[in-house]
């Protein structure tokens, strides 16, 4: 009895694990990858960059600039999210965060993250990826600005000139510091 008791629940959890599998790769989207100068960029401009940050207020020089992505129809509660993406073919997957809206369907991949996902692939030529969003702590050290533009699901309206110095959460901060915040934050609620 004993033993048909462990084969049971072995049954049961092996029915989990395929279901759970299952759900899972549904939640892949598929579509055009790209590559974006984003390191390009943060080399040429330094933190001048920072002025012009992504849609999710994100300022550049608080990021590990070789992993993030723009994604198309991206939403305040993406903003700072992690996405895992791959060649739709197959082969090893990224992590990356989400900072920017993207015009076109599809991804704008910084060009360490879209070489590492195709290798031996011209950064240049347009490729077929998939893509999901997982738990955030894949993502952790990507962003090493304040609370205000790293919280997963937030939107940052602040200026660059307001933040916090990298790597800092919410400082103490002048009364003027503190309406700002505020204000943005009413505003994001919107």
């Amino acid at each position: 009895m004993h033993a048909a008791s462990i084969a049971a629940v072995a049954a049961a959890v092996l029915a989990t694990t395929v279901a759970a599998q299952s759900a899972a790769s549904s939640d892949w989207k598929t579509g055009r990858c790209t590559y974006h100068p984003y390191q390009e960029d943060l080399a040429r401009l330094g933190s001048a960059y920072d002025n012009s940050p992504g849609w999710c207020g994100i300022r550049y020089t608080a990021l590990d600039i070789t992993r993030v992505v723009a994604v198309n129809g991206v939403t305040a509660g993406d903003c700072a999210q992690c996405l895992e993406f791959r060649n739709a073919a197959g082969g090893p997957s990224e992590l990356v965060l989400i900072i920017d809206q993207k015009g076109d369907p599809g991804l704008d991949v910084s060009r360490s993250s879209f070489s590492a996902a195709f290798p031996g692939q011209n950064p240049l030529d347009p490729q077929t990826c998939a893509w999901r969003i997982v738990d955030p702590s894949n993502c952790a050290g990507i962003c090493r600005g304040s609370a205000l533009e790293c919280t997963p699901g937030q939107r940052n309206l602040l200026p660059a000139s307001m933040l916090p110095g990298n790597g800092a959460t919410v400082p103490l901060a002048g009364a003027a510091w503190v309406a700002a915040a505020a204000a943005a934050a009413a505003v994001a609620q919107l």
